[in-house]
Order: structure tokens, then sequence, then C-alpha cells
């Protein structure tokens, strides 16, 4: 036992609370053709309204709505009672996962750009509410539901023919968890939505069952890794795997190795996670390595690479429009490229 004097320091009893960190101020970057809009919160979701303005789910900051050409500015934010996780679009209505707060469904105020909350669903919430998506198309003759995951492994649709009073028409459990974005964009044939577990493989759900969607009893019993996702393509689902994608109808039953793989460059096979196609570009971010991927899909059975490159976050599911990508990065904010110098 050695005398520090002026060295070692009185123990100081330590308060019975947690520490306050206070929130941050949002703040915005700009420079030529990239931008970056930095909330309080975490980064996890983006969807464009009609006018092309974005809506961000900003985690524990709630959901902003900002403009992001030709200048990054905060419009407007809503508050949520949970993280906002995820954010879906369907006209003039918007879906919010709130997690614990169930979902809100919200709509732009007339006139202005602050978002309106009108309902919220959490009803026999059994978990966590953080993913959501909206469904509708012609074949759906006007009706408007919303897929939804819930807890680790639960996935519910809600009907929302009346948007004040959305309602649970089905309910489905399956082998494997969620661990996150799993669920299909857009529909298959008009008519079919889709989820992924990561044991079970993929499921798809026939949107006009009467009388209220189910199951078709279509089911790809095959793991694709839960970092990857699923995209609509007219008569096929889009399943990211292996470095590159499967084209799958929901006839599909043979195993992975069977399956052709359209692999998108050379080298290593890294996962490209979650998929968005916009015209003839697949756009893909993979959470976990901070990996971004632009193809060029002209010829589905040969992609091209377009171009590659890590964030400094961790990206989900990419946004486009028709003059900006939007890269929703975690930590990293929300990162918006320009479309005017992309590659055709």
């Amino acid at each position: 036992v050695i005398d520090l004097p002026g060295v070692a320091l009185e123990a100081e009893e330590e308060k019975d609370a947690a520490p306050v960190i206070g929130p941050e101020e949002a703040s915005a970057e700009h420079e030529e053709g990239r931008r970056v809009y930095r909330p309080a919160g975490q980064v996890h979701a983006v969807d464009f309204l009609e006018n092309g303005r974005a809506v961000v789910a900003c985690g524990s900051a709630g959901v902003h709505v900002i403009e992001v050409f030709p200048r990054l500015e905060r419009l407007s934010v809503l508050e949520t009672e949970g993280f906002a996780t995820d954010v879906s679009v369907s006209g003039d209505c918007v879906l919010v996962a709130e997690g614990e707060g169930g979902v809100s469904v919200c709509e732009v105020s007339p006139g202005s750009d602050e978002l309106v909350r009108v309902a919220r669903y959490r009803e026999d919430l059994g978990g966590s509410i953080r993913q959501v998506e909206a469904l509708e198309g012609e074949a759906l003759e006007g009706a408007r539901y919303a897929l939804v995951t819930e807890g680790a492994s639960r996935v519910k649709i809600l009907d929302l023919a009346t948007p004040a009073a959305p309602k649970v028409v089905m309910t489905d459990k399956q082998l494997g968890l969620l661990y996150g974005d799993q669920l299909m964009r857009g529909l298959v044939e008009g008519r079919y939505a889709a989820a992924f577990w990561h044991v079970s493989g993929l499921h798809w759900y026939d949107m006009e069952a009467k009388p209220w969607p189910a199951h078709s009893g279509d089911n790809w019993a095959q793991r694709i890794g839960s970092i990857n996702g699923l995209f609509a393509m007219g008569d096929r689902t889009l399943a990211t795997v292996l470095g590159g994608y499967v084209l799958l109808e929901r006839s599909e039953r043979r195993p992975l190795a069977e399956v052709e793989v359209r692999r998108i460059g050379e080298g290593r096979r890294r996962h490209l996670g979650r998929p968005t196609v916009s015209g003839n570009r697949l756009y893909c971010a993979e959470r976990a390595q901070g990996l971004v991927t632009v193809a060029d899909i002209s010829d589905l059975e040969k992609p091209v690479l377009v171009e590659q490159f890590e964030t400094g976050g961790n990206p989900g599911r990419i946004a486009v429009t028709e003059k900006a990508v939007a890269i929703p990065d975690g930590y990293g904010g929300l990162i918006v490229l320009d479309r005017s110098g992309e590659r055709r």
C-alpha cells in the first residue's frame, strides 16, 4: 500500500439516478451531390410522400417530415410514444411502427407538412411493432391493408378501410424469428404479400381471399439469412441471398442449392441486405457491414454492379425518387444522394 498524494481521489458516493444526457439538435450537412440529415435519434427508415418530401423514422426523436431536394430542411416533427423504427406511405396515409406504442395511422394535414395521428393500433399487442408495410393495388379494388411484424415471431394484417379504426383481420406465426425488415415491399401478381422467417423461409398471403386476407398455402422453406430481404417483381419475388438474388414464383419448392442465384460483382460473397428496385436499378443496404450496393438490372438474368460503398452507420432499406436516393443510416443520419450524376 503506497501513498499517492494529489493523485488518488477521494471516493464520492454516486447518486442513485441515471445520468441525464440532453437531446441533440437536428442538423444537416450539405456538399456537392450529397447531403446528410442528423436528428437526435437513430434513423431507421424513410419513405416518400407524393410531393417528394421524405417521412423519416428517427427512433427516440419521433417522425420527421423533411425536404430533401435541392437542400435538406426539416418541416415538421411527430412525437411518438415508442421508438419510431419504420414508416410506410400509401397515398395520403402514413403508417408508423412505434415499438411498444403500436402502429400509428397518420394523415398529412391539408396545406401543410404536419402529420396528424388519426388512430393508433395496439389492441392485444403481443410485442413491439418493428416493421409496417402499406398494401394496396388495383386488384384489391380500393381496399387498404397493412402488414406488420409483432414481437419476435408474429405477423398481422390490419384492415385500414376506416383509417380511424384499424382492425386485425389475420394473425400468423411460423417457425423462426423476425429479426427486422423481413416483409416484402409490394405485391406479386398484384395480390400476394410475403414475409420470411429465419427458419421456415418465405410465406405468401392472398390479399384477395374472402372474407379476409389469409395465408395462400405457399411456402419456400429455405433460409436466406435474416440480414437479407424481399421485393415484389411482377409475378415473382426477388429475395437477396449469397451476394446476389433469386427470383421466386409462389410455386417454387426446390432447395436453394438448386435455384439459380444471379450474383452481383466478383470476389467473396457479401450479403446484399435489404433490396429496393427503381426502374432498372437495384439498391441494397446491408446493416451489419454498413454496405450499400447498386446494380443495373436492365437484364434481370445478368445484373451488373454499378457501385458499392460503405457508410459510416448502419444502413436500412433505401428509398428512391426521381431526383434523390435516401439511405437511412442509423446513427449516421439520413444520407441523401442526388441522382443527376447516376450512371444510366
